[in-house]
């Protein structure tokens, strides 16, 4: 993990902003136009989860092709720890992910 970048859902706050009332709610729901500093933000950013991404599915894949060939009952559970928090490791980047890329499609 980055950092706890997952869950820290840092640019959450590009996205959202400060709290909001009902009014700002409806207006919510037409796009508006991204400040083009906070877009190239968001940009950068949908950028870096796709490498982390990249980089996750690979550690994945590897500790899969670990698990192929016994070594010990230690390192089969290790393994299988490892993968288990890999794999919920991406599930959290894919969210963000997925956050940023439709707050970027919506302002367009």
């Amino acid at each position: 993990m980055r950092g706890g970048f997952a869950s820290s859902g840092k640019f959450s706050r590009l996205i959202n902003g400060s709290q909001s009332s009902a009014s700002e709610n409806t207006a919510a729901l037409k796009p508006k136009r991204l400040n083009p500093i906070k877009r190239k933000q968001m940009e950068e950013e949908v950028q870096e989860l796709e490498e982390e991404i990249s980089r996750v599915e690979g550690a994945i894949a590897q500790r899969e092709a670990s698990l192929h060939t016994f070594v010990s009952a230690e390192e089969t559970q290790r393994l299988t720890r490892e993968l288990d928090e890999s794999r919920t490791e991406l599930r959290a980047l894919i969210a963000e992910w997925e956050e940023l890329s439709q707050a970027l499609e919506a302002a367009d």
